[in-house]
C-alpha cells in the first residue's frame, strides 16, 4: 500500500468524520491555531501521564509549550491533582471488581501510537511528530496514540482515554476514536474483548471515569465500515451532514459551494451594512491601526471585533467564489472569457511549481534517512524557523 505522506492525515482522533465523509483527507488544508480548551487538554494529558510514569514533568514548561495564560495555570495543578487520585483509585476499585494496579509495569502502556488496519491486523509506530503527524503508514491503515492501557494477560484488556471538554462521555462504545483504538489494541494483542473507558476530567469539574465492555466480534462491523471509508479517500466522495460543522476542510470544501454561493448576496448584504455601521462609529478602513473611539460609541474592541467578522466572511468566500470561477472557464475549453466592470477578461495560465516538504522527504528516503537529512538542512540554513503572529478567535478570554 502506498503510504499517506501529505495532506490531512486519517488519524484515530478523526475516526468520526472518516466514517461520514472522506473527502478532507489527504487534502492540504490550513489547519490554523489550536484553541485554548485543546491546549488545555494537551498540557493535562502531558502532566497526568508525567505522573503516572513517575516522570518529573513541570506546570511552567507545559504553560508555555501550550501558550497558556496564568488562569490555566490555575486549573490545572489542582485538576491534575485530583485526576491522578480518582484515576489511580478507580484502577484499584471499580466496576468490574477488578484490582488493575497488580500488575507488572511492562503491561503498562502509556501515550503509546498504533497504527490498525481494520479488520486484519495492528502494529506499534513511532510517535507522531510536532505537526502531530505520524510518518509511513499506509493507505490502508489508521494511526493514533492511547492515553493508558493494562496488557497483562492475566487481566482483561484495558483502555483509558483522558477527556477535559464538556462533552457527554458517559457511553465510550458511541466514541469512534475509542472504538478505533480497542480495535487495534485487541488485534495487537490478540485479544477478543476490552474494557474501553473515557477518565473524564472536566475543567473545573469533578472526574469521572465511564467505562463500557465490547469484543473483537462486536467490532467487526464497524472496522468493515473504517476500512470502506479508507478506501473512499482520494476519490473525491463526499457526504455532507452535521459532521461538516466540526470538519477542519469546512471552508473549502466544495459541498458546500452552493450553500455559500447561494448566501453571497446575504453575505455582500452584510459587508455592505457592517461597512456603514463601522464608518458611522469612526473606523475607516484605511485607518484601523489608529482607532480613537468617539464618547458613546461602540469600543474598540467591537469595532475591531466587527471588522474581524466581515473580514473573515470575505475570505471564505472570495476562496469558493475563486474556484467557482475558475472550474467554469475550465469546463468550457477555453470557450468562456468571463469579462470584469473593468474590462479585464479572466483566463486560466497553467505553470509547474516544486514543493519540498518534510513529509516528502520522510516518504521518499525513510524516517531514519529522512531526519536525517531534515537535521542537515537545518544545519545548512537551508530550513528557517519564522515567528508566527496569527490572528485567532478563541471562545475564552
Amino acid at each position: 500500500m502506498t503510504a499517506i505522506a501529505e495532506g490531512f492525515q486519517p488519524t484515530m482522533s478523526y475516526s468520526w468524520l472518516l466514517l461520514e465523509c472522506a473527502w478532507a483527507f489527504g487534502k492540504e488544508l490550513d489547519r490554523g491555531e489550536v484553541g485554548e480548551p485543546a491546549r488545555f487538554g494537551s498540557a493535562y494529558h502531558w502532566l497526568l501521564a508525567g505522573k503516572l510514569t513517575g516522570k518529573k514533568r513541570s506546570l511552567t514548561r507545559a504553560l508555555k509549550a501550550w501558550r497558556l495564560d496564568l488562569q490555566a495555570a490555575k486549573d490545572l495543578r489542582p485538576q491534575v491533582n485530583a485526576g491522578y487520585s480518582y484515576f489511580t483509585g478507580w484502577l484499584a476499585e471499580n466496576e468490574w471488581n477488578i484490582d488493575f494496579t497488580k500488575t507488572n509495569k511492562k503491561y503498562i502502556s502509556i501515550e503509546k501510537a498504533l497504527a490498525l488496519t481494520p479488520g486484519v491486523s495492528a502494529r506499534v509506530i513511532p510517535p507522531h511528530d510536532k505537526d502531530h503527524r505520524y510518518l509511513g503508514i499506509a493507505s490502508d491503515e489508521i494511526a493514533g496514540t492511547l492515553d493508558y492501557a493494562v496488557t497483562d494477560p492475566r487481566l482483561p484488556l484495558l483502555l483509558l482515554d483522558h477527556k477535559t471538554g464538556e462533552e457527554d462521555f458517559s457511553r465510550p462504545l458511541g466514541k469512534s476514536q475509542l472504538l478505533t483504538i480497542g480495535a487495534a489494541m485487541m488485534r495487537l494483542y490478540k485479544r477478543k474483548e476490552i474494557i474501553l473507558g473515557v477518565h473524564h476530567a472536566r475543567r473545573r469539574g469533578m472526574p469521572k471515569i465511564y467505562s463500557e465492555k465490547v469484543t473483537l466480534d462486536e467490532l467487526k462491523p464497524y472496522e468493515e465500515r473504517l476500512a470502506a471509508a479508507l478506501r473512499l479517500i482520494g476519490t473525491g466522495l463526499m457526504r455532507p451532514g452535521p459532521q461538516c460543522t466540526w470538519c477542519p476542510a469546512r471552508n473549502v470544501c466544495p459541498a458546500r459551494d452552493s450553500d455559500l454561493l447561494s448566501n453571497a448576496g446575504e453575505v455582500l448584504n452584510g459587508l455592505t451594512a457592517a461597512g456603514g455601521a463601522l464608518s458611522a462609529k469612526g473606523l475607516a478602513a484605511n485607518d484601523v491601526a489608529i482607532i480613537k473611539a468617539p464618547p458613546n460609541a461602540m469600543s474598540v474592541e467591537k469595532k475591531l471585533g466587527l471588522l474581524f467578522d466581515v473580514v473573515r466572511k470575505a475570505e471564505v468566500l472570495a476562496k469558493r467564489c475563486r474556484a467557482e470561477i475558475r472550474d467554469a472557464v475550465i469546463a468550457s475549453g477555453g470557450i468562456l472569457l468571463p469579462e470584469t466592470p473593468q474590462g479585464e477578461y479572466l483566463t486560466i495560465r497553467e505553470f509547474e511549481q516544486e514543493r519540498l516538504s518534510k513529509g516528502g522527504i520522510i516518504q521518499a528516503y525513510g524516517v531514519m534517512a529522512g531526519a536525517r537529512m531534515l537535521d542537515k538542512l537545518r544545519a545548512d540554513g537551508a530550513i528557517r524557523k519564522f515567528t508566527v503572529q496569527q490572528l485567532w478567535a478563541e471562545k475564552e478570554k
